[in-house]
């Protein structure tokens, strides 16, 4: 069992997390790989191009076996009733165009935990962009804490946990793996896909030049 995995501390949890687990096998999904039996590490998932995505997540954390806190865009917690879904799944709202701190928002509560598992879809958006959003390798290399990948693949209907990545500080060397993992994984909109990869830094850019 995952040391991040609690007691549920309601009958909500026991009522709903078989409900939702329920409802992933009937659509037909079907799960790959394991969580690691770690205490503390950042939880990324891709590709996100739906908002069924962070829906997706309650039933993942009920077969896992694990409580995280996941970050999602603000405007889905729009609807009462969607934002109290939401936030009993742990996804916490984030304001896209006030987040300067967020990195050093997590990584203090990185560092004030002794079990934390915090998802971060790298992309940021629905929508295509040239490039992954870096913030989730800032936060692991912060806080001293590995990256663990997990992808959604709407076209087998699969969902997979697969490497972990001890970034060292060499984010070009060290997304190879992750690159790796998501080659061929397959998002419901695979219009609105982003490469996966990051900006690297000019001056780790030079020197692998």
């Amino acid at each position: 069992m995952n040391p991040n995995r609690k007691r549920p501390p309601t009958i909500v949890h026991a009522v709903v997390y078989p409900v939702v687990t329920l409802i992933f096998w009937l659509m037909g999904w079907k799960t790959k790989g394991s969580l690691p039996h770690l205490p503390k590490f950042v939880l990324i998932f891709a590709p996100h191009t739906s908002y069924m995505d962070n829906y997706l997540l309650a039933p993942i954390q009920a077969l896992y076996r694990f409580e995280g806190m996941w970050l999602a865009a603000e405007k889905l917690f729009k609807n009462p009733f969607l934002r109290a879904f939401l936030l009993f799944a742990g996804a916490r709202p984030v304001d896209r165009s006030h987040s300067a701190n967020l990195v050093e928002r997590y990584i203090t509560e990185f560092k004030r935990h002794d079990y934390y598992i915090l998802g971060i879809a790298p992309e940021g958006t629905r929508h295509a962009r040239d490039t992954w959003r870096s913030g989730f390798y800032h936060i692991a290399i912060g806080a001293d804490v590995p990256i663990v990948c997990l992808s959604f693949d709407y076209k087998r209907k699969e969902v997979e946990i697969g490497c972990v990545v001890y970034p060292t500080g060499d984010i070009e060397a060290d997304m190879e793996p992750i690159t790796a993992f998501y080659a061929g994984k397959m998002g419901r909109h695979p219009e609105r896909m982003t490469p996966v990869a990051v900006s690297i830094p000019a001056d780790q850019a030079r020197k692998a030049g």
